[in-house]
């Protein structure tokens, strides 16, 4: 395992530094206050839109279907809290959604309500791990392993790496970047 082919600007690297600042309110407030002062009609739009359907979702099926349409930050928090607040009902939806979704924006933000909820749902997701069908998809959840700080999944991950490795050519793979991630987060 060669960690100095960890890339720091990698999707996975990325998604590992969300997942560790999410409900921190400090620099929340700082993206927040960034965001605002220099935010253009459009992403003012996309914003307000994004908080509407976070507000608006309330049942396990709209909760599930919010997670796909919300792209801003605020968003995204508030529908990661709702979600992990209905745990029981949402993530066995969310999880079967997961499993089939290619839609990089769905997968993003579901790592994120799964480097949070319970682990049972982590452990269903292990289990069901050959049933998701985007590569993509695998890697965010190797991520999640990682941010989670499951060590005894560490064979597991390096065999995902290795196997993303393997699977496409150096020049076309990002993939791997998720297993080595939540490799070098265990270490």
């Amino acid at each position: 395992m060669d960690f100095d082919e960890l890339n720091p600007t990698s999707a996975a690297n990325l998604s590992l530094y969300f997942m560790s600042i999410l409900f921190d309110e400090e620099i929340n407030d700082f993206i927040e206050n960034t965001l605002s002062s220099e935010a253009t009609d459009e992403v003012i739009a996309m914003r307000k839109q994004s908080m509407e359907l976070a507000e608006k979702a309330q049942n396990p099926s709209e909760l599930a279907d919010a997670v796909r349409k919300i792209k801003d930050i605020s968003g995204r928090q508030l529908i990661v809290k709702k979600i992990l607040n209905n745990q029981q009902d949402t993530l066995p939806l969310l999880i079967n959604k997961f499993k089939r979704s290619s839609h990089d924006v769905f997968i993003e933000t579901a790592a994120m309500i799964f480097a949070y909820c319970d682990n049972e749902y982590i452990d269903t997701l292990l289990s069901e791990y050959e049933q998701i069908r985007d590569e993509y998809a695998k890697s965010q959840f190797c991520v999640v392993l990682g941010f989670r700080g499951r060590k005894d999944c560490k064979k597991f991950l390096q065999k995902e790496y290795e196997r993303m490795c393997d699977l496409f050519d150096e020049d076309e793979n990002e993939f791997e970047q998720g297993p080595l991630t939540a490799l070098n987060a265990l270490r």
